[in-house]
């Protein structure tokens, strides 16, 4: 106020505390519309980033394998003997008709039967699959490779899918198969799953 009892132009009126304080936060129809727009886009997104993640899951299990393929054709070709993949409960011992996605082992395998020969032949153990992803093997029950770095037998060709994905991330090549040639190089490709 001026000294001559009128309100100058530059002061500005004084306000009450409660008016300032109910000025800065939200309705609560303002936050119902944003909870409701908050809840759409998630349900809109959930789906895609399930298909992301099971994409992400299957990449690093196509590539533990692809790797631990590898280290067995190397290991053949540098310790000049058979060496051999089977799936392995135990991480120990190769299961006779055990399941892949239960794990499995590289093994020194020089007489052939299939087997780790000692006590300390396990190179590589690959663990237990997580999630609903599948893994088969067609084209025999164990990957083998010779003293050249040959598949020994059928080369096997691994199918790893997730059965869990909607049908369109089915669709989308959200499954991999890891072949190995004959002459013993793996390789990842992806494919639909069934």
């Amino acid at each position: 106020m001026a000294s001559d009892g009128k309100w100058s132009q530059n002061a500005l009126p004084m306000s009450s505390p409660s008016l300032r304080t109910a000025a800065a936060g939200f309705t609560l129809l303002e936050l119902m519309i944003a909870v409701a727009l908050v809840a759409i886009l998630v349900g809109i997104a959930a789906p895609s980033v399930r298909e992301f993640m099971s994409g992400v899951q299957l990449t690093g299990i196509a590539n533990d394998l692809y790797t631990d393929l590898n280290l067995a054709r190397s290991e053949a070709v540098k310790r000049d003997v058979r060496m051999t993949m089977c799936p392995s409960k135990d991480g120990l011992d190769c299961d006779d008709g055990g399941a892949w996605t239960d794990g499995w082992v590289v093994v020194v395998d020089a007489n052939g039967d299939g087997k780790k020969d000692g006590v300390n032949d396990v190179l590589k153990r690959g663990y237990a699959l997580t999630g609903h992803a599948t893994l088969t093997l067609s084209g025999g029950t164990k990957a083998s490779f010779g003293p050249t770095g040959v598949a020994v037998g059928a080369p096997p060709v691994f199918s790893l899918c997730d059965p869990s994905p909607t049908e369109v991330a089915r669709k989308k090549g959200n499954g991999r198969t890891i072949s190995v040639s004959t002459t013993g190089r793996p390789s990842i490709t992806k494919v639909n799953c069934p």
